[in-house]
């Protein structure tokens, strides 16, 4: 059997804070970033990948 104390690890619990302030840095950057920034940035994004799926379809 294998010990359940894996949690009690301190890189563990480094590895779950550090998840926890990327969660948070993210969420702030998304709230703080003005709407049409990110809107264009999804979009563009969007555009891509269709057009690549696009040309894939076209190009097989």
């Amino acid at each position: 059997m294998q010990r359940r104390d894996d949690f009690n690890m301190p890189e563990v619990k480094m590895d779950k804070i550090g998840m926890q302030q990327w969660t948070i840095a993210i969420s702030a950057t998304v709230i703080l970033t003005p709407r049409k920034i990110l809107l264009m940035l999804f979009t563009e994004y969007c555009v891509q990948n269709f057009k690549r799926i696009w040309s894939a379809v076209f190009y097989i």
